[in-house]
């Protein structure tokens, strides 16, 4: 929104399909998604934190949703983008999708690495990182929870 990273850069074809598909349907008008129809409405009303929700509606309700007005409620409320999957469909279909649709596929610069045998196995399981070694000398104490204030 605030124009600090290109889309260009980090769209796939995917992502661009996606936006193709999304500009020919009702949700867009004009590449602007449709807030107060069914997409929009679910969206602002599902959205988790009340006052997020309340500040989101005020805007939407007196057509002010703007980039320069609603950027510094999107930045009070940033560490709600991981934990509220509506507040980031907002994001995702008001701010990324709809500058996606103006753009080319030759304009992507990002690849996609895809599988050697061309499928995804969504049942493998990742290795876990090992956990850091306490410093040399010290050691990890086990604890009953009793020392503890809780």
């Amino acid at each position: 929104m605030n124009k600090s990273f290109k889309i260009e850069d980090v769209a796939s074809k995917h992502s661009l399909a996606l936006a193709k598909a999304l500009q020919q349907s009702s949700h867009y008008n004009n590449n602007v998604l449709d807030i107060k129809g069914a997409l929009g409405n679910c969206i602002f009303e599902n959205i988790k934190d009340k006052n997020l929700k309340t500040s989101l509606n005020a805007l939407k309700d007196a057509n002010s949703l703007r980039p320069n007005v609603v950027l510094p409620t999107f930045r009070n409320y940033s560490r709600n983008f991981t934990i509220d999957k509506n507040f980031a469909a907002l994001l995702a279909f008001d701010y990324y999708y709809n500058q996606l649709m103006l753009i080319n596929e030759a304009d992507l610069k990002t690849a996609i690495d895809k599988p050697q045998n061309g499928k995804i196995d969504f049942n493998n399981v990742p290795k876990q990182s090992l956990k850091a070694a306490p410093p040399a000398g010290k050691s990890i104490r086990k604890t009953d929870h009793k020392d503890h204030n809780h």
